[in-house]
């Protein structure tokens, strides 16, 4: 179970994160999509942090975004020491969360079998 601080920082983390992202970096392969962090996952012992990122424009190439998260994961673990409220920072690991892309698969799936149905409803209907 998480506790209700690791629950803030994680919280924290992933605002402070986005808005690092979006405001203080400026590689081009992350400039041409809009670059979202999921979720954030920090151990308990504050060491390590998983970050979960996406491309919600669907624009960019993902091993594009983590490389370039990963070259810029020791300037976003030093700009967020004067931002969170701890001894330590927890270091950074950034992942892939290719929750939405399933989600838009799946929707898709669902559409696929049911628009025929309506279709050939319509068509019986004599529409």
């Amino acid at each position: 179970m998480v506790s209700r601080r690791i629950k803030q920082i994680n919280s924290l983390m992933r605002k402070e994160i986005s808005d690092i992202i979006l405001r203080e970096l400026n590689d081009p392969r992350l400039s041409s999509g809009f670059v979202a962090i999921t979720e954030v996952e920090t151990a308990s012992d504050l060491k390590n942090a998983t970050i979960y990122v996406t491309d919600v424009s669907g624009t960019l190439n993902r091993q594009d975004i983590l490389k370039a998260l990963g070259k810029a994961g020791g300037y976003i673990h030093q700009a967020l020491f004067p931002r969170l409220d701890l001894r330590a920072v927890p270091f950074l690991h950034f992942v892939w969360d290719s929750s939405i892309e399933n989600g838009v698969h799946m929707s898709t799936l669902i559409d696929s079998v049911l628009l025929p149905d309506a279709t050939k409803a319509q068509n019986d209907d004599g529409v």
